[in-house]
């Protein structure tokens, strides 16, 4: 058989332009790129995928705009607008088989994200952040960009206890995300799936910059829902370890 190459030529540019002086920038730029996506990245996205079929992924354009500001000494935001062109992006729908397993499918999607970014420290001691993207989905061929959210959020607190040791709180969460059955003769209707907010705690004794013990407790209000369709989360569960890097 004969391997056929393709080209993909995509322009990156960008310009930044400061309103106020060290305090507030308005940026804009485009930019295309090429993913290569395998059998690995898909599972460990969704560890519920049987029979793969493999598509590479193509952002042929991507158009952004934002604004960065330093609201205080300690304090800076960020806000994003881009939409993108992309090809073979994977969606994740359900078989119809006795263990409601998965497989992926590709569409031609048009997205928009608008998101915004705000990290603080109020002092040495304490961090903390927010982070929240929107999105729309305009598809080619699908009804919904299945298990994909409209939205996601993230807050994370930090505070130093005392030397070496943190004690961090995370609050996840994401909206409305959509499901629909491989269609056979006898597939169900399309589903909803709820949003959700998990509130995590944990703790770090970094004896070394590059070795560190860990204790998390997820999960705390023992919430039972759904990231993937008719598969629930663990309810709360701790999870402790060592962290070492080379």
């Amino acid at each position: 058989d004969t391997l056929k190459a393709k080209f993909y030529i995509n322009p990156v540019a960008r310009v930044d332009y400061s309103l106020i002086k060290n305090a507030v920038t308005l940026y804009t730029g485009t930019e295309g790129y090429y993913r290569k996506n395998s059998m690995k990245q898909l599972i460990n996205t969704n560890p519920f995928l049987t029979g793969l079929q493999i598509k590479n992924q193509y952002t042929s354009f991507r158009f952004y705009g934002g604004v960065n500001a330093k609201l205080a000494p300690s304090t800076d935001f960020n806000f994003e607008m881009s939409t993108s062109t992309v090809s073979n992006l994977p969606l994740f729908i359900t078989k119809n088989d006795s263990v409601n397993s998965m497989t992926v499918i590709y569409d031609n999607v048009r997205i928009l994200k608008v998101g915004a970014t705000l990290n603080f420290s109020l002092s040495e001691k304490i961090r903390a952040g927010l982070t929240g993207n929107f999105y729309d989905y305009k598809l080619s061929n699908e009804a919904n960009a299945w298990h994909l959210p409209n939205a996601e959020f993230k807050v994370r607190f930090q505070y130093k206890i005392k030397e070496k040791i943190y004690i961090h709180t995370d609050i996840i969460g994401m909206g409305l995300r959509y499901n629909r059955f491989v269609k056979t003769p006898t597939s169900g209707p399309d589903q909803t799936i709820k949003g959700f907010a998990d509130f995590n705690l944990g703790i770090d004794y970094r004896l070394k910059p590059n070795f560190s013990f860990f204790l998390n407790a997820n999960n705390i209000g023992s919430s039972r829902y759904q990231r993937w369709y008719a598969y629930n989360v663990y309810g709360f569960n701790l999870v402790g370890g060592i962290t070492a890097t080379f």
